[in-house]
């Protein structure tokens, strides 16, 4: 599935904050024909201990009220009309 507009947006502001520390994953299919009617609105960042997961959320909600969404804390979900949902997430309980 290929991202919409809306979604290159918001992902173009946070990708900047991904690291080692903090993996993005999704459903997407980079090459998929903008033509589709597929599109995913599931986002997630991958973190491998807590301490990361904190300090990259941070950083992502911050660039995107800077840009101009509104975002709530953590899990965010930004409309704009398109719904897009992302979700921090750790994988380890490492501090």
């Amino acid at each position: 599935m290929p991202l919409t507009k809306f979604q290159s947006e918001v992902l173009a502001i946070i990708v900047g904050n991904r690291s080692e520390e903090s993996h993005f994953a999704s459903r997407l299919v980079l090459n998929a024909s903008e033509e589709t009617t597929r599109f995913s609105n599931n986002f997630d960042m991958f973190h491998d201990a807590i301490v990361n997961l904190d300090r990259h959320s941070v950083r992502d909600v911050v660039a995107l009220e800077a840009a101009g969404y509104e975002v709530g804390k953590i899990r965010a979900r930004a409309l704009n009309p398109i719904e897009m949902k992302m979700e921090w997430i750790t994988i380890s309980d490492k501090a």
